[in-house]
């Protein structure tokens, strides 16, 4: 899933001279839903890719993790800092100079972390640097994240 709802986003990240380093192992097992789960994959990748700098870095690992299994997309963030990631998940957020795009609204993220909450699993995010931002998803293995879609 991860890699071919990233295929959507690599010519992207080819015209901004993005470093893409994709690590998820063949043999991880996931079941959930699958709409949902892409829905919540192409948000982080969105924004993964439009706001890395040009020649930036973006890193997708994935590992299971006990009971979890646990997706990183980490990327080059030049405009945001620690401050800012308190915020992040809030619907219409965005950061004043982000602001002068009206094509993004600032939803994104807190509709993928309410769909990830439907799945079961915790979307955080944080700062690891002080130019890198870092997407946490973690969704349970196994039988426990099937979802109802009528729920």
């Amino acid at each position: 899933a991860v890699k071919e709802t990233w295929s959507i986003f690599s010519e992207r990240a080819a015209e901004k001279e993005l470093t893409v380093q994709i690590d998820v192992p063949k043999n991880g097992k996931l079941e959930t839903d699958p709409k949902i789960l892409a829905a919540v994959l192409s948000n982080l990748f969105s924004n993964a890719v439009q706001y890395s700098p040009k020649g930036g870095t973006i890193c997708l690992n994935g590992k299971p993790n006990g009971q979890y299994y646990i997706l990183t997309a980490t990327n080059s963030s030049q405009p945001l800092t620690s401050k800012d990631v308190d915020h992040v998940f809030d619907a219409f957020w965005r950061k004043d100079k982000a602001r002068a795009d009206h094509a993004r609204l600032g939803i994104g993220l807190s509709v993928a972390q309410a769909y990830v909450e439907l799945l079961q699993g915790k979307l955080a995010a944080d700062m690891p640097a002080e130019d890198t931002f870092q997407i946490t998803l973690s969704l349970p293995a196994g039988d426990a994240s099937k979802v109802d879609p009528a729920a």
